[in-house]
């Protein structure tokens, strides 16, 4: 008995890191909710390594969490071209569940990697008002549609 209260000082822990509050299914309108993840009007998946959208496909090459939410380098491809870009992402999380996220805004910059505006910034807002609920489908992520 000792012997084993001694050994289980000396085992290591494993720490289990929570998911972001940002992993999920995201969509502009509750009715994006319904359509298929890869779909024109279907909702947008966050993982812990990328985002998966209707000709976007994102994987995240570093997180880093700051107070307002996190700091993402992201790698993109759209519709053929590649970009690296880097995200500010954050959840506004409700007054009455302040557990459940209700809305996710990312703002994204980056250079424009073709046509006209090729080596132009860009930098963009989007908030997603509403967060699917979870629903058991393979995502894509990855994968040009």
């Amino acid at each position: 008995m000792r012997l084993a209260l001694v050994l289980s000082f000396l085992l290591p822990t494993v720490a289990i890191a929570a998911e972001p509050s940002y992993v999920g299914r995201w969509a502009d309108k509750q009715v994006q909710c319904r359509a298929v993840s890869g779909d024109t009007e279907g909702p947008v998946i966050f993982t812990a390594e990328g985002m998966d959208a209707y000709e976007d496909d994102c994987t995240f090459t570093s997180v880093t969490e700051t107070p307002e939410g996190w700091r993402i380098q992201a790698t993109c491809k759209a519709e053929g071209d590649v970009t690296k870009e880097t995200w500010l992402l954050s959840v506004s999380l409700g007054s009455l569940n302040p557990s459940n996220p209700i809305a996710l805004t990312l703002i994204r910059s980056g250079l424009y990697s073709s046509g006209y505006d090729k080596g132009k910034p860009f930098r963009y807002t989007t908030t997603f008002a509403h967060r699917c609920a979870a629903k058991r489908q393979a995502s894509t992520l990855g994968h040009t549609h």
